[in-house]
């Protein structure tokens, strides 16, 4: 179609999915494969750490390519002037959310690993461990 599109998500996963899902061999779980002209950017930024141990975030205005590494939600409410009241409870759930999802990859690798052992035992490992190898991309912090 040769048309530009920006989708902006906040799901790690998918964004760690299409970082290693574009160029290489379609994705054993939903057969996929994303085309080569997609790909991850973010907003160019630069931290500077506080006496207090906080960070001060700038935005450059740039695209810079590749993921951002972390997300910067709470930082824009703050620069937008909402109430630090709501900043501190909004940075507490991102914070569990965060958690969350770090356990449930955690359960979801857990799983594929012991299907990856039987696998093995049964003489049939490859495709499994292809699976478990994707898992622990995700993880990596």
């Amino acid at each position: 179609m040769g048309c530009n599109t920006l989708f902006v998500t906040h799901y790690p996963l998918v964004a760690e999915q299409l970082a290693n899902e574009v160029g290489v061999a379609p994705c054993p779980v939903t057969n996929t494969q994303f085309p080569e002209e997609v790909t991850n950017w973010h907003m160019a930024f630069t931290d500077r750490k506080l006496p207090d141990g906080s960070s001060e975030i700038t935005f450059l205005y740039r695209l810079r390519k590749g993921l951002a590494d972390a997300s910067f939600g709470v930082w824009c409410a703050r620069l937008a002037g909402l109430p630090e009241p709501l900043l501190a409870r909004a940075q507490e759930r991102a914070d569990d959310l965060k958690r969350d999802t770090r356990e449930r990859g955690l359960a979801a690798l857990a799983t594929r690993w012991v299907a990856l052992t039987r696998a093995i035992e049964a003489g049939g490992g490859l495709r499994e461990a292809e699976k478990v190898e994707s898992a622990l991309s995700f993880l990596v912090v």
